[in-house]
């Protein structure tokens, strides 16, 4: 399905979390987009677009201070997405949230289980019969505090049903990297399941709830996190024989860098918090990914620091990347520029950013974020 050619507005929907707290955007996305799509959702069908954050990737995703309790928690406090409707002067509903993952098949969305709903919503009027195209905001009445900050969560977009598609209809804006390539992780590599679509529809029908999911692994939706949490995220250096979007690059290729002979990514980091700007910051690294490891409480070394320390010790021991934080609280570095010149691809590697918070004298904890170099 093309795109809208019509200019993106940003829309907010929601009431406000918190007055004393920025949410910061964590994100997968290669910094171009494909197109918009319904994925296997019928245009007859009602469903959940869903987008899997895995904790093999980012364990710890929203570590921030609960202000009534002073507890550390692993808040999400809202999504951002891009939607688009195929005829503009029709308005549609929709709803949106966060789902679990399928105790019975993990790695997969449970489709009756609800985190957080919010809507319906409806996008916005419009005097147009052609498409358009929105970035939606959506700030959580009551935040979402995971239970623990080693599991996966599933941001969605419930898409109303229409007949008419693909002449009309609500799709989400994503990008690929097969059939129509933006995105380009290691040719080589397998990549996790990252989509799936719950066919609502289908289960009002009698289908059972697990058989009426169908899953994607070829793309990656515009559907983000919003967290008061300092997030981490790792972008490759992409050759630039091989890069088709900006480098470096968010999305897959940031999670499936390709270090073979012949294509030598390099690696960067993202380092955001909007509550701490003008801060010193630096990313420690190890090998192998985080899900086994105890969460060790950042605090236990320096008394009032928020988050926990997801990383297997002994930590490599010089830092992969050192700086400061600019006015709104990001810093990027690319810490090993193509060509990343290594005999084989180092596999898994996992990293934790720490910011130091001069105001209230304690160092905050990012999420920690991995690759796996196949």
């Amino acid at each position: 399905m093309r795109l809208s050619t019509t200019l993106l507005a940003s829309v907010g929907l929601i009431g406000s979390v918190s007055a004393q707290a920025a949410n910061n955007e964590f994100f997968l996305y290669s910094g171009s987009t494909n197109f918009t799509t319904r994925s296997t959702l019928p245009g007859a069908s009602e469903g959940e677009i869903c987008m899997r954050y895995p904790a093999e990737f980012f364990n710890g995703l929203g570590q921030s201070i609960d202000a009534t309790t002073g507890q550390t928690v692993n808040r999400i406090a809202g999504l951002r997405y891009v939607l688009q409707d195929q005829s503009a002067i029709t308005q549609e509903a929709f709803e949106v949230g966060l789902k679990g993952d399928d105790a019975l098949a993990p790695g997969n969305v449970d489709p009756t289980n609800d985190l957080v709903r919010a809507g319906p919503f409806n996008t916005p009027s419009s005097s147009s019969t052609g498409a358009a195209a929105w970035v939606f905001t959506s700030t959580f009445a009551t935040a979402y505090d995971a239970p623990s900050g080693q599991a996966d969560v599933w941001a969605f977009v419930d898409c109303p049903a229409n007949p008419a598609w693909t002449a009309d209809g609500v799709s989400i804006h994503m990008s690929g990297w097969t059939s129509s390539p933006v995105d380009n992780p290691a040719l080589t590599a397998t990549v996790s399941n990252f989509v799936n679509v719950i066919d609502q529809t289908a289960i009002a029908a009698g289908t059972a709830p697990q058989a009426a999911v169908a899953v994607n692994n070829t793309r990656f939706q515009r559907i983000w996190l919003l967290t008061p949490g300092t997030t981490l995220k790792l972008g490759a250096d992409v050759d630039p024989n091989a890069q088709v979007c900006p480098n470096p690059n968010y999305g897959c290729a940031g999670l499936y860098p390709d270090q073979n002979a012949g294509r030598t990514d390099g690696l960067a980091f993202r380092v955001l918090d909007a509550n701490v700007p003008n801060s010193l910051v630096t990313v420690l690294g190890t090998f192998g990914p985080t899900t086994t490891n105890p969460p060790i409480p950042l605090a236990g070394f320096v008394p009032g620091s928020v988050g926990n320390i997801y990383l297997a010790f002994p930590l490599l021991s010089d830092s992969f990347a050192t700086g400061t934080t600019d006015a709104a609280g990001l810093f990027e570095q690319t810490t090993f520029a193509y060509p990343f010149l290594v005999p084989a691809p180092v596999g898994v590697m996992s990293f934790q950013a720490i910011v130091v918070d001069l105001v209230n004298f304690r160092f905050v904890a990012s999420n920690s974020a991995a690759f796996n170099a196949q």
